[in-house]
């Protein structure tokens, strides 16, 4: 469902660690097979491959 926010409303907050968030539109990247939601990424990899229509 779509959430409305207004400017300068807190959406979250992240307390110790690392998080990798990443927003794309549909069908514009395919996910390198090898990651699951919650694995364990290091820094360079690639996550994700752009795809051209």
């Amino acid at each position: 469902e779509p959430v409305s926010l207004d400017q300068g409303q807190e959406m979250g907050r992240f307390l110790l660690g690392s998080t990798v968030i990443l927003l794309f539109p549909a069908g514009t990247v395919e996910f390198e097979e090898r990651y699951l939601p919650g694995s364990p990424t290091r820094m360079g990899e690639a996550l994700a491959r752009y795809t051209e229509d």
